[in-house]
């Protein structure tokens, strides 16, 4: 039985370093952008415990092949020999958060389908090379303090469900989400203010999930009859 359970894992481990050795490593393109991300926040963090969600980023070693902490991969094509960055989830864990501002460089991760970079202390605006992402379908930013307009989503991207409650964000809901068909949570904005876009001819409007407590917007259809403060904060 002993020579048997050793043959066992033999076999098992010989397959293991196959299989390892014969994954499609990751696009070059999407590497480095996830090294900028990881020096960016690195830096800012100062040698906080920060660096705890990049402890697996390591030199050396490959994203999709070596299963990067928050990183998940997808082959893109059949006869693709390299995978993509699909999903980049970076929560904040007890006092392990990410802050400064949100790195524009995540834009050039070109099939992101996913982004969570929820409850860290993310500051600033949102970068239009996110908001842009072609292939970007779960977005959530949630509890942070990003500020500045919302993100000017286009209504013809792959986007279904963005949370951006609880942040900073100002001014009115974009133009741009005319025609949208993705849904959005926005509560806990207090400086989002104002009516809602008529959006001329254009079809439907994104979903309001969760509704607009705490902000001062008002909702397709609503007459609103309040002002809204214009001061800086």
């Amino acid at each position: 039985m002993r020579v048997r359970g050793r043959c066992l894992w033999f076999v098992v481990s010989v397959a293991l370093t196959l299989q390892s050795s014969t994954a499609s490593p990751t696009f070059g393109g999407d590497v480095a952008s996830l090294r900028t991300v990881k020096t960016a926040y690195e830096q800012e963090a100062m040698g906080s415990s920060a660096s705890f969600l990049f402890q697996t980023w390591r030199e050396g070693t490959d994203p999709c092949i070596d299963q990067w902490n928050g990183v998940a991969c997808v082959i893109v094509s059949p006869d693709a020999d390299v995978q993509r960055v699909s999903d980049l989830v970076l929560r904040a864990e007890g006092e392990t958060f990410l802050s400064g501002a949100l790195v524009a460089d995540i834009g050039l991760l070109d099939a992101l389908q996913r982004l969570d970079l929820s409850g860290n202390q993310l500051t600033g605006t949102f970068p239009e090379e996110i908001a842009q992402l072609p292939s970007l379908e779960h977005l959530n930013v949630s509890g942070n303090r990003l500020a500045g307009a919302l993100p000017s989503f286009q209504p013809n991207a792959s986007l279904e469900a963005a949370d951006l409650s609880f942040n900073d964000f100002s001014g009115q809901l974009p133009e741009a989400w005319c025609g949208g068909n993705f849904s959005v949570r926005l509560a806990g904005n207090p400086r989002l203010c104002g009516a809602a876009p008529e959006c001329g001819g254009a079809e439907g409007f994104p979903d309001l999930l969760g509704g607009l407590a705490g902000t001062s917007l008002a909702a397709p259809g609503e007459l609103m009859n309040w002002t809204c403060d214009a001061s800086p904060p």
